[in-house]
Formats: C-alpha cells, sequence, structure tokens
C-alpha cells in the first residue's frame, strides 16, 4: 500500500494495456497476418534472389511452401484436440415395433438433449450477485483430480450436435480404398483408426418401441470412462411428449457427470426450478417476496427428496437471507457446510448471515454472548479463507474479518487494519487481473472488472474508516508513555494515507 494515487492510475493504464497486447498477440487473426506476412516476405526473398551468396541461403526447409505446410499441420492438430474436448451429441436409433412412423424423433430428441444440457450449464456457471451472496455457487462443478474430475469439465467446453455423421457415411462408401504403390487400404480402416483417436466424449442413445411402451437407453463413452442411463414408460401411462424425455434424461445425465457425490435427479430437477425462480427477485422487484417464497419450496422439495444435497441447504440459506430470516439462513448454511465443508460459498454465506444476526440482534442480547457469534464467525473466516480460489474471494473474507475485529473493540484494532490491508491488497489484484482478461472475452468477464472494480472502492473505504477509528480511539487517549505516542502518530498517518487513496480510485471508477 505504497503506492501513491497517480502511481495506481498508472499500474492500472499498464495492466489494461497488457491485456490489449495479449490479446492482440493471441488472437486467430493476429496469428493469421503473421503467417501470411512470412510466407510473403519468404516468396518475395526466393523472387528477387536476394540470397545471392550461398553461405547467406535459408535452409532448404525455410521456404513458403514449408511454412504453409507447417501452419496447416498446426491447425489440424489445434482442431483436433479442441474436437476431443468437445462433448457431442449423436442420432439416437429407433428400433422396435414403431420404426419408420417418426423418423425424425431420433433427431429431434438429440436436439431436445443437447439444449437441455446447455441450460443447465448456464445455469450453474452463471454468476449472479445478489445481496453480496451467489445465488448459485461457480465450484459446482468439481475440480479435483481422477475420473470425476475429466466428466465434471465435460459441460466446460461447447456442447453440439452430430447431423454429419449420415453425411460422411453417404461420402465415403465401403469400397473405397487408399492406394500406395501396390498396397491398398480400405479407407473405412484408416477413417476409424483417425475417427478412434480424434473422438471426444459423445452421447449415443437408442429409442424402443414395445407393446405400446417407450424405451430411451441413453450412452456416454469417453475413453475408457462408460456410463448409461435408461428411461422407461409404462404401458397404462399417457404417452409423454420428446421434450418430457429430453428434460428428464438431461437431468439424470448432468447430475452423474457433474457432481462429485451425485445427489438424486428428483433433487436436482427442484433445486433447477428453485434457482430459475429465484432469479426472477434479480431482475425486477416486482412479486419478489412471492417468488422468495416459491423458490423457498422448491429448495425445500430438492431437500425432501436428498437430505444430503448441499447445494439445496446452500440455496435455501440465500433464500433465507433475502427474507431476513437470519437464524434459519445461518442453519441451512452450517447443514450445508457439514453435507461439503469444501464449499466456499457455504462459508462465506455463514460469515455474513452470523454478523449481520449480530447487528440485528445488538438491543436483544447481552454483549458475552453477541461476542461469541463473533468469534464464532472469526473462525470461519479462517476457513474460508483456506477455501478462497481467488483474490477477489479473499478480498470479501478479509473485509469481513476486518469488521468483526473493530466490533470486538480495543486491542483488535490493529489487526483489522492488517486484515483490511490484506483485503485491499486482494483487491486490487482481482482488479488487475480483470484488465489483462477483459479484452479475450469482453462479453463475460466485464460484469467481473466491474465487480472488482467495486470491491476495490469499498475496501480502500473499509481501510479507511477502520484507521480513522483507530485515530479516534487514540487521540480520545491520551497517551500515556512514547509507545502510545507512536501508535497515535501511525495511526494518523495510515488514516491520511488510506484516504488518499480512496478518493484517487474513486475518481478513476
Amino acid at each position: 500500500m505504497q503506492l501513491s494515487t497517480l502511481g495506481l492510475r498508472l499500474l492500472l493504464r499498464t495492466t489494461s494495456l497488457v491485456g490489449r497486447l495479449i490479446a492482440l498477440f493471441t488472437s486467430a487473426f493476429m496469428n493469421l497476418l503473421t503467417v501470411i506476412a512470412i510466407i510473403a516476405i519468404l516468396a518475395a526473398l526466393d523472387k528477387w534472389g536476394i540470397w545471392v551468396d550461398k553461405s547467406n541461403q535459408p535452409d532448404a526447409w525455410l521456404t513458403a511452401n514449408w511454412v504453409l505446410c507447417i501452419w496447416a499441420l498446426v491447425l489440424i492438430i489445434w482442431s483436433i484436440i479442441q474436437q476431443r474436448y468437445r462433448l457431442l451429441i449423436t442420432p439416437f436409433d429407433e428400433l422396435g415395433d414403431n420404426k419408420g412412423t417418426k423418423p425424425e424423433s431420433d433427431a429431434r430428441l438429440s436436439v431436445l438433449l443437447a439444449s437441455e444440457l446447455a441450460q443447465l450449464r448456464d445455469l450453474f456457471q452463471e454468476f449472479e450477485e445478489g445481496e453480496a451472496l451467489q445465488t448459485t455457487a461457480d465450484n459446482t462443478l468439481f475440480t479435483g483430480t481422477g475420473l470425476a474430475a475429466k466428466e465434471s469439465r465435460l459441460f466446460e467446453s461447447p456442447i453440439q450436435f452430430d447431423a454429419q455423421g449420415s453425411f460422411m457415411d453417404r461420402v465415403v462408401s465401403t469400397e473405397s480404398v487408399l492406394t500406395i504403390g501396390t498396397l491398398k487400404i480400405p479407407i473405412n480402416i484408416f477413417l476409424g483408426l483417425v475417427n478412434r483417436f480424434v473422438q471426444g466424449p459423445r452421447i449415443s442413445g437408442r429409442i424402443l418401441h414395445e407393446n405400446g411402451r417407450c424405451i430411451v437407453i441413453a450412452e456416454f463413452s469417453m475413453g475408457r470412462i462408460y456410463r448409461h442411463w435408461r428411461i422407461e414408460e409404462l404401458s397404462n401411462v399417457q404417452s409423454r411428449s420428446l421434450a418430457d424425455l429430453a428434460h428428464e434424461l438431461a437431468i439424470r445425465i448432468f447430475t452423474e457427470l457433474v457432481f462429485k457425490y451425485p445427489a438424486r435427479w428428483t433433487a436436482l430437477e427442484s433445486l433447477t426450478e428453485g434457482i430459475r425462480v429465484y432469479r426472477r427477485t434479480m431482475r425486477t422487484t416486482k412479486d419478489k417476496k412471492l417468488n422468495l417464497l416459491a423458490a423457498e419450496q422448491h429448495f425445500l422439495k430438492a431437500i425432501a427428496e436428498d437430505n444430503s444435497f448441499d447445494l439445496a441447504f446452500y440455496n435455501l440459506g440465500v433464500v433465507y437471507f433475502a427474507l431476513g430470516r437470519f437464524p434459519a439462513a445461518r442453519n441451512a448454511f452450517i447443514s450445508s457446510t457439514k453435507h461439503n465443508p469444501q464449499r466456499f460459498d457455504s462459508q462465506y454465506g455463514l460469515i455474513r448471515t452470523l454478523y449481520l444476526e449480530y447487528l440485528d440482534s445488538i438491543r436483544k442480547e447481552n454483549a458475552e454472548v453477541r461476542h461469541q457469534g463473533l468469534h464464532l464467525a472469526l473462525d470461519h473466516c479462517d476457513r474460508a479463507l483456506s477455501l478462497a480460489s481467488n483474490a477477489e474471494a479473499r478480498a470479501k473474507v478479509l473485509n469481513h474479518k476486518a469488521v468483526i475485529k473493530m466490533e470486538l473493540r480495543g486491542r483488535d484494532y490493529f489487526p483489522a487494519s492488517r486484515f483490511s490491508r490484506g483485503a485491499v491488497k486482494a483487491a486490487l489484484q482481482a482488479l488487475f487481473f480483470a484488465e489483462i482478461t477483459i479484452f479475450r472475452c469482453p462479453e463475460s468477464k466485464e460484469r467481473q472488472r466491474i465487480s472488482a472494480c467495486a470491491l476495490a472502492s469499498s475496501s480502500l473505504q473499509q481501510l479507511c474508516k477502520i484507521n480513522y477509528q483507530i485515530h479516534r480511539y487514540y487521540k480520545s487517549h491520551r497517551p500515556r508513555s512514547r509507545f502510545e505516542a507512536l501508535l497515535l502518530c501511525w495511526s494518523r498517518w495510515e488514516w491520511r494515507s488510506a484516504a488518499h487513496k480512496l478518493h484517487g480510485l474513486l475518481r478513476m471508477t
């Protein structure tokens, strides 16, 4: 925190410029221009005969043709790598007594399944900020190692429907051969080996009709990993629509492939409905309480379906927090931390709830009981700091830890100032990172940059308030020794420095 306002401004401008340069030199257009320039220069050198002396001639491979071939090979390898990480959904095969009666139902089911999976992915990856809490956890996807981690990262890549498989089958016939001298190799064998190497995660399936019943079987394969799901209709029940079948199948697939400890698919279905209802309160205040109560019922239903589903407890705590029912929110967050101690959002929500519950009960309880809640919040701050995965999360926790230390008064003033300085440092790190990465993905990073900017401003404001309180505390107590006088001088300097930086950053934002 030794930078002046001018230094912070120059550092932010430099970071923004670095972000622009990174985005420029890593863009596909810039790479294409670079390759075209290299090819043009080499072709011009060959044509104009600048390499007169043989000792100055370039190597035989350094020609325009070789550069073009290498570039094409790199593009092919890059496309293969991208294809291996893309989740592909192939048309379902229709079998059984009713085969051919609905020739397009297999393709329609695959398209609907891809759409449902994409909606679920966007729902759980979208970041929303409401009442300073996330509506869904951004660490829902398991990010560990091993089998579960490979499966969970599937939905970070694009999901697409394969409508070209039949086209490739028509282009390459079974009689096509590749002739190399006297050796003839069937094209199908060669394409099969290439497809085996290129093929990434894939979902395929079959639709069976038997005695008036519809049975849908979906299969997932990725290397040695194999999963399958089965949905069966009863003969005495009214036939279900393809959209209904695709919705249930998508919920089942998402439940098993995303979560480290899969919940029941019916619980996840209720959870997604509750999240959609809750998001209506984020965009409008119309019928806000009614929507919150409806979301509460969906989350309670999800917990009834699976009482160990930590994400349902977490979202229920968010709803209670928005309703101002802090004791109920505290119990919900505690239940979430019990079922999943590694979830940062549950720890952070519990910290905020304990602090606001403390403020709400200042006039109702004695100081000893209130301070017990503050000490419990400090314990969860330490736990949340160990789980924080980025600078923005650390800044939020450190801000709350500083505020809680301030509420304890007296000797905790200076630790509060130290935690607040750490929060400012982490917030500025998050702001610099957002400035660097915003130009690579402007649509998704703009909201992150705005959030980091607001967090940095609030952190500096909090540091200013804390150091001002330290200044007032030691000013009201006459220094009895040189040590206390030194502390008073230090607090005055800290307060003025923080106030100066705050005003400068507010002018920038």
